[in-house]
C-alpha cells in the first residue's frame, strides 16, 4: 500500500476513534466532556484511577486501561493507604509493602500496552487525598473510584466528588 494511503487510513482511523470516544461520553450524559474531547486544542487527558487500600480490583483497572486506550490518555494511579494509628509503624510498613507489590502487576501491563502512566501513593483519608490531587492536576478528565463496596456512605462519597470536581466520576461494580 502506498505511503500516502497508509497515512490517510491512519488519520481516518484516529478521527473515527476520537468520535466514538466522544459518543461514549455523550451517552453517559457527560456532554461537556464529549465536546471537550472533540476539541483538538486540549493537549493531554488523564484518567485517574483511585485505589483505596492495598489491592485494586482488576475490573476497575481494566476499565481504566480501556478508557486510556480509547481516549489516548495517560493513566494516573492514586493509591491511598488508610493510616490512622500513628503508633503502629510495623503495620503501616506491611500495608505499604503489600500495596506496592500489588501495583507491580498493573505497571507491567501498562508498560506492555504502551500506556503512559504515573503512580502516587498517599497515606490518609481517600476523600481528602483525591480532592487535593484533582485540584492540583487540572488535566484529569475522568476519575475511576476503586473503593470498597462495603463503604457505608458510597453514594454520599460519589455525590461529594461529582458536586465538587468538574470531572466525570466512574465506579465499576466488582461482581
Amino acid at each position: 500500500m502506498p505511503k500516502r494511503t497508509k497515512g490517510f487510513f491512519r488519520r481516518i482511523s484516529s478521527s473515527l476513534e476520537k468520535s466514538l470516544s466522544a459518543v461514549t461520553f455523550a451517552e453517559a450524559g457527560e456532554h461537556n466532556s464529549a465536546l471537550d474531547f472533540m476539541n483538538t486544542d486540549i493537549p493531554e487527558r488523564t484518567v485517574l484511577l483511585v485505589i483505596e487500600g492495598e489491592k485494586p480490583h482488576r475490573k476497575n483497572f481494566l476499565y481504566a486501561l480501556g478508557l486510556c486506550k480509547r481516549t489516548q490518555a495517560e493513566l494516573d494511579i492514586l493509591q491511598v493507604i488508610p493510616h490512622t494509628d500513628h503508633e503502629d509503624y510495623g503495620n503501616l510498613s506491611s500495608q505499604l509493602s503489600r500495596g506496592s507489590a500489588n501495583l507491580i502487576d498493573l505497571v507491567k501491563q501498562l508498560e506492555s500496552e504502551h500506556i503512559p502512566f504515573k503512580v502516587t501513593i498517599r497515606l490518609g483519608e481517600v476523600k481528602q487525598k483525591l480532592f487535593n490531587y484533582a485540584k492540583r492536576h487540572r488535566d484529569v478528565s475522568t476519575v475511576i473510584l476503586d473503593i470498597p463496596e462495603k463503604e457505608s456512605n458510597l453514594k454520599e462519597f460519589i455525590d461529594y466528588f461529582i458536586s465538587n470536581l468538574s470531572v466525570s466520576v466512574v465506579t465499576v461494580g466488582s461482581s
